[in-house]
């Protein structure tokens, strides 16, 4: 078994034109993290583990409450990058820009 410990993300630009996101990370498809308010150039601290086995997708979402929520990227982290330090995943789906910090372990 691997743990995904996911740090930090930071937004650099929001999906909303009008304001923050209400961003969220869904881990293998199941809401792990928010939704949580966050704006440009804003970051929010995660600290949240997960153990996994292989690999595990990351999926990132803004919530909305007039229509459906935007999906705003996946990325695969996977075991093999166990002890490898802070690794780096980006969101840009939908005109949005996110990087999230994560370690394998």
């Amino acid at each position: 078994m691997a743990t995904l410990t996911l740090k930090t993300l930071t937004c650099y630009e929001t999906e909303d034109n009008w304001g923050a996101d209400d961003a969220y990370i869904k881990i293998n498809g199941v809401t792990f993290w928010g939704p949580i308010k966050i704006n440009d150039n804003q970051g929010r601290a995660i600290n949240k583990d997960i153990t996994f086995t292989n690999k595990v997708w990351i999926e990132l979402w803004d919530k909305d409450d007039l229509d459906p929520d935007d999906h705003l990227g996946t990325y695969i982290a996977w075991a093999s990058e166990a002890g490898k330090g802070e690794q780096e995943a980006y969101f840009n789906q939908d005109d949005c820009s996110y990087r999230l910090i994560y370690e394998v372990g």
